[in-house]
């Protein structure tokens, strides 16, 4: 379940990672955010490809169903 978060809370999440000194764990908090923003940027392509596809199978489904 996804909790959603107020301004000042993800702005303390922020502030508390800043403020944070050991490079390990800005390097982890890095990695992860780069995997996502990889993931999801393939995700986008993905929908981006599919998306007249299933366009075309829509129209040519209530083509057929209506004639």
């Amino acid at each position: 379940m996804m909790k959603n978060f107020d301004k000042d809370s993800a702005s303390a999440m922020v502030d508390a990672f800043l403020e944070e000194e050991d490079p390990d764990v800005l390097r982890s908090i890095i990695f992860e955010l780069i995997l996502a923003t990889g993931i999801w940027y393939r995700k986008a392509q993905m929908y981006k490809l599919l998306h007249p596809l299933f366009f075309v199978a829509g129209f040519a489904t209530s083509y057929f169903l209506s004639g």
